[in-house]
């Protein structure tokens, strides 16, 4: 069965997209650069810029992320998206990913409920 370990150096060294829908079923797609794989159904990814995103995740927490290295191996990911602007989630993505050009605003906490691996 696969789990987020064997994907570990693909989500933490490539880019992700992540996509939301608002209440009114628009749908956004935001990218992501500081993510951790913290289990092997659980990631991190910091807040930086993501305001759709944010607001789309507080109302529905459904998403969907992609993600591909530059031989276009990658995954996609289902499952349920939490944010935090406090707490040990928040403190983790603080500690791993200020830096003098990027102060993060908050975590997003992702549990897989489906992951696919695509080439």
């Amino acid at each position: 069965m696969l789990n987020l370990y064997q994907f570990t150096d693909l989500l933490e060294k490539n880019p992700l997209t992540i996509a939301t829908v608002n209440d009114n079923g628009q749908p956004n797609l935001a990218v992501a650069a500081d993510v951790k794989v913290i289990s092997e159904n659980q990631l991190l990814i910091a807040h930086n810029e993501m305001i759709k995103t944010i607001t789309n995740i507080k109302n529905q927490e459904k998403i969907c992320i992609t993600s591909f290295n530059q031989d276009w191996q990658g995954i996609r990911i289902y499952g349920k998206a939490e944010y935090f602007n406090n707490g040990p989630y928040f403190e983790q993505i603080v500690k791993l990913f200020t830096t003098p050009d990027n102060n993060p605003k908050g975590a997003i906490l992702i549990t897989v409920n489906k992951l696919n691996q695509m080439s």
